[in-house]
């Protein structure tokens, strides 16, 4: 009986947040970019897709006319992808992982998967090579060669079924790619395997495509005094490999089995225009007659033919050559490179004669760093234009189809010298965002909206009609598509200025590869991008400077830090612009904002000091290092403490930086950990929070004064994570959670979870933490909530707050006694990581925001984590504070996830900022891709929506005046004739 009118009641307290959007809102404030990833190899199927292996461990299918990703295969950590290659005959993609054990077939359309097979003979030895037999049938397809350290084996890539194996005679530490030389029967060919035995000697092995055989086995030494390095290929019954100092090319021409001597060439040797290239490395691409290797100032390209190089030619500049693609047009590879100015060089090169044909300059192309370093181009990749050759002359650009991607994560395809679709894949690991205000007007930069297009009043009702049907559900599938046509052509969510509301930010996100971009809020798009040097990368962004006047950009700044020194530039927020760099004697590895802002004539400067150590002793600067800051840090009530966690060693240490001299004194240190337990968490409070009240009004008009010490921090102890709940006794598994004042290392509150134990993500904010965890002995996922009230201040009432007869000030070194309210709850989902919503005041409801195990983030009510919940009828002062009554179980509601059915792939971060508008957070969440929207805790009580039907309001509104005005005459027509009778 009570459940019932519990359910009944939640249901009711909690409708007032339920976020629900109609069909045609999807899409209208938020937006979802799908990367895949820094690209590591990339092939093109027959499909017209491009098949890509990236660094974040993701095997997609990328459309070669759009560019947008067809499907995505994820690899979980613990399952490393390390090669792939794609089948025409089944249309599969075919991956190798998990250190060579497993090797999958996945469909090329859809990424379905196919077959899955587990090998035992390659877990237990390196993988060295895996290869499509284009020219073996193995029943109704190709066949699948692997090759490792003691075996080379053959499967069938229709089903996976082991056809044969063979054994070289000594190990192989790297092996080339297989090479058909000839018919050896009716129905059956010679397949060939060349690989590196350990003591130096290249091996080649020539078997039977049909039953894997031994057909002959040859061995070529190198001479004395040369060593090889750590990759082979077979070329035309040619046999090649680069020595060990990257100086000469080793070859030997296959003799019928029969074994021989390598000879070495200087690069000079072989085209005269390479004279001086230093450090040789193959590159390897699927070409039945090309060799290319990557040299120091360019790409030398071989042309091999019965056993010797025939041809060869150096590509200068270049740093990538292509797989050889035979089409109509006949064979073609091409090379590419990065010129001085960062404009891509495209090289078309025939691999018949190893000469360049063509050189095409790619337009509106810009590869360098900041200090106008080029970037290097790292894979290549061709395709079939319109006309069936990716190269048809001089005076049809437009045939020319080249894929490239860059070190930077640049990949884009180029048709002629156009650009065809670019993505940036270094969005793939953002480590930072920051939200900053769009230029005040349009002179800022180009307009990029769809707005500009000439509109009218019938526009405006017409889209307000369709809105109306889309919302009754009464709405065609044409007028969809026109409904979101009128949409765009009316929406200003793509100006690139800035809103009243404030709904419209320029997101300022850091990759972890140290690129720096700048995107629009309204879809994601790219205003901006700059790229750092590997060697001056950055690994944190802050805000910097803000000026008075609203035409200046905001300045922010970038701080790179490495094991021996640091460095930090400023950057234009608008442009990308870097406006000053300088180098730091120390490395930092701590960057504490002061509390206030600096506020001079013209702008509002951030004041940051600079933690490092050197020689063994903490340093501290102050940045910017100007007699204003000084003076700033000066007016400090007090000298500045902080705090560093050490989760190796599981020890918290407290310092002082003292005002006057910049000293820091160590203060205390605590170590959490000990055998079987480790840190596995800690939070801290936000330095830019906004609370808008110190205190909490309860339902009988009294308040609870919140604890808010800006000097707390929480821990969470617990088993190590990596070890199973089945290895441990269970009176070990304990998970211990305590809040700490860092100024003097006291332990403020201390909490015990019995039989639970982590991961754990936590959230700290004003004066509670919500934390989840794992309850082993329930097998469930919980969340607890702490409260922090300050107790000293006891019964004090809104008048005595607004006469100031009590105060919240506090001192860590004057204590006062903490009450803490506390309450668990079993949730429904294991959790990546948390954010929280973040309004202009603090005003609005707080939204925990939950990133799922699933890759959505779910915003969870603060009220659904309240530890005064009523676990009995709620009394009528609960009914007043809207108390929601207490269950177990945290209901997750579909309306509620602020991702709608996306998912935010590898989800890893959570950023939020304020609106213009107390009603709005921004939020954006990150991982692979990312995922922006806007939300409303407490829906849009200050604004109306952006669909908000203004037509329909003054038709109504004219219409009731007319009824007014009709039913008026009427009335003294009816008066009038009463009064003749």
């Amino acid at each position: 009986m009570h459940a019932g009118w519990h359910a009944s009641l939640l249901v009711l307290l909690t409708a007032t947040v339920a976020v629900g959007l109609y069909e045609e809102q999807a899409g209208e404030n938020d937006w979802h970019s799908e990367f895949v990833g820094q690209a590591i190899n990339t092939q093109v199927s027959d499909k017209d897709r491009l098949i890509v292996s990236t660094s974040s461990n993701v095997l997609a299918s990328l459309s070669l006319d759009t560019g947008k990703v067809a499907w995505r295969q994820f690899f979980h950590e613990t399952d490393q992808l390390q090669s792939f290659t794609v089948l025409s005959k089944p249309a599969a993609i075919i991956s190798l992982s998990s250190s060579g054990s497993l090797l999958r077939a996945w469909r090329a359309d859809d990424g379905a998967l196919l077959w899955e097979k587990y090998l035992e003979a390659a877990s237990q030895n390196a993988v060295t090579a895996l290869s499509s037999l284009a020219e073996a049938a193995f029943g109704s397809g190709e066949g699948i060669a692997i090759v490792t350290d003691g075996s080379i084996e053959v499967y069938s890539g229709l089903k996976g079924s082991l056809s044969w194996s063979a054994h070289p005679k000594s190990a192989w530490s790297a092996a080339s790619n297989p090479l058909v030389t000839g018919s050896i029967g009716a129905n059956d060919h010679a397949v060939a395997f060349a690989g590196l035995t350990n003591s130096g000697a290249v091996e080649v092995l020539e078997l039977s495509l049909g039953t894997g055989e031994v057909v002959s086995q040859a061995s070529y030494s190198a001479p004395r005094s040369n060593k090889l390095g750590s990759s082979v290929v077979l070329r035309n019954s040619l046999v090649a490999a680069i020595s060990s100092d990257g100086q000469q090319l080793c070859s030997a021409k296959l003799e019928g089995g029969s074994s021989g001597s390598l000879k070495c060439h200087v690069w000079a040797d072989i085209s005269p225009a390479a004279a001086g290239a230093e450090a040789g490395s193959l590159l390897f691409l699927k070409s039945s007659s090309s060799i290319a290797v990557r040299l120091s100032t360019g790409v030398l390209i071989a042309y091999v033919a019965d056993g010797t190089i025939q041809h060869a030619t150096f590509v200068r500049g270049a740093t990538s050559v292509s797989n050889e693609l035979s089409s109509t047009g006949g064979k073609s590879l091409a090379a590419a490179g990065t010129s001085a100015s960062g404009s891509i060089q495209i090289h078309s090169v025939s691999p018949d004669t190893a000469q360049v044909n063509q050189q095409i300059t790619v337009k509106a192309t810009s590869l360098l760093t900041k200090d106008s370093t080029p970037v290097q181009i790292s894979n290549l990749f061709l395709a079939a234009g319109s006309a069936g050759s990716p190269f048809g002359g001089t005076r049809s650009p437009s045939k020319h189809v080249v894929g490239v991607t860059a070190v930077d994560g640049t990949m884009l395809l180029t048709r002629g010298e156009e650009v065809g679709w670019k993505r940036e894949e270094a969005l793939a690991g953002v480590s930072a965002a920051l939200f900053v205000d769009l230029p005040a007007d349009a002179q800022s930069g180009e307009r990029v909206d769809a707005g500009h297009q000439k509109t009218g009043v019938m526009d405006h009702i017409q889209s307000q009609f369709l809105s109306l049907k889309g919302q009754l559900n009464v709405i065609k599938p044409e007028e969809k598509l026109q409904l979101a046509r009128l949409k765009a052509s009316l929406s200003d969510r793509l100006t690139p200025t800035r809103d009243t509301n404030g709904f419209r930010k320029l997101l300022v996100l850091l990759s972890r590869s140290g690129k720096l971009f700048g995107l629009h809020s309204g879809d994601g798009h790219v205003m901006w991008s700059l790229t750092y040097p590997p060697s001056q990368a950055p690994q944190h962004i802050f805000p910097w400077r803000s000026s008075h006047d609203i035409q200046r950009a905001p300045e922010l700044i970038a701080l790179h830090s490495s094991d021996s020194a640091s460095s930090y530039s400023v950057v234009d927020a608008h442009t990308g612009q870097e406006l000053s760099s300088a180098a730091l004697s120390f490395p930092v590895s701590q960057v504490l904002e002061l509390p206030q802002l600096l506020h001079d004539d013209v702008a509002e400067q951030h004041v940051y000091l600079l933690i490092g150590s050197q020689g063994g002793s903490q340093q501290a600067k102050l940045l910017p290092d100007t007699p204003q800051s000084k003076h700033f840090l000066l007016s400090l009530s007090t000298d500045v403490f902080f705090w560093q966690e050490d989760k190796t060693a599981g020890s918290l240490t407290g310092f002082r930086v003292d005002k006057q001299s910049l000293k820091i004194t160590q203060l205390w240190s605590s170590i959490y950990s000990a055998p079987g337990v480790e840190v596995l968490e800690f939070a801290a409070r936000s330095s830019a929070e906004h609370v808008y009240s110190q205190a909490k009004i309860l339902g009988n008009k009294s308040l609870k004064i919140k604890y808010l010490n800006p000097s707390t921090v929480f821990i969470a102890t617990g088993p190590p994570e990596g070890l199973l709940s089945e290895d441990l006794e269970a009176s070990s598994i304990t998970l211990t959670v305590q809040i700490v004042d860092t100024v003097t290392g006291a332990p403020v509150h201390r909490q015990v979870h019995k039989g639970c134990r982590g991961p754990v993500h936590a959230q700290f904010v004003e004066n509670w933490v919500a934390y989840h965890y794992f309850d082993v002995t329930n097998h469930r996922w919980e969340m607890s909530v702490l409260e922090l009230y300050n107790k000293a201040q006891g019964n004090v009432t809104i008048s005595d707050m607004v006469f100031g007869k009590t105060s919240n000030s506090m001192s860590s070194y004057e204590p006062v006694p903490v009450e803490v309210l506390r309450q668990s709850y079993f949730f429904d989902s294991g959790v990546k990581t948390m954010g929280v919503s973040a309004t202009m005041h603090g005003i609005s409801n707080k939204f925990l925001l939950v990133g799922t195990l699933s890759d959505q983030v779910y915003m969870l009510d603060k009220r659904m984590l309240d530890p005064r919940r009523p676990k009995g009828p709620p009394t009528a002062e609960d009914q007043l504070e809207q108390l929601i009554p207490y269950q177990q179980n945290l209901i997750m509601s579909p309306l509620l996830y602020a991702s709608h059915s996306k998912q935010v792939a590898q989800l890893s971060g959570i950023a939020t900022s304020p609106a213009n508008l107390e009603s709005t957070s921004l939020m954006l969440a990150y991982g692979l891709d990312l995922f922006f929207a806007r939300i409303q805790p407490n829906k849009a009580f200050d604004s109306l929506q952006d669909d908000f039907p203004y037509a329909f309001l003054v038709l109504i509104t004219l219409m009731l005046t007319g009824a007014v005005l009709v039913f008026k005459r009427l009335d003294d027509k009816s008066n009038t004739q009463r009064k003749w009778l």
